[in-house]
């Protein structure tokens, strides 16, 4: 029986922290106004080093 209540403790805190860690939204500050963007790119990085 001890089992029990502490998996339903350990997921009672699992939901808290799940429910208050998606309610956290970050605006993204653009450094020009959003109708000023004339295009989008999309660029890939790879931190490999080419053998050529």
């Amino acid at each position: 029986m001890r089992g029990v209540k502490l998996f339903i403790a350990a997921m009672m805190v699992a939901g808290i922290l799940l429910v208050s860690g998606c309610k956290i939204k970050e605006e993204y500050k653009f450094a020009q106004p959003v109708s000023s963007i004339t295009s989008i790119e999309i660029v890939y990085v790879s931190r490999e080093k080419s053998s050529k």
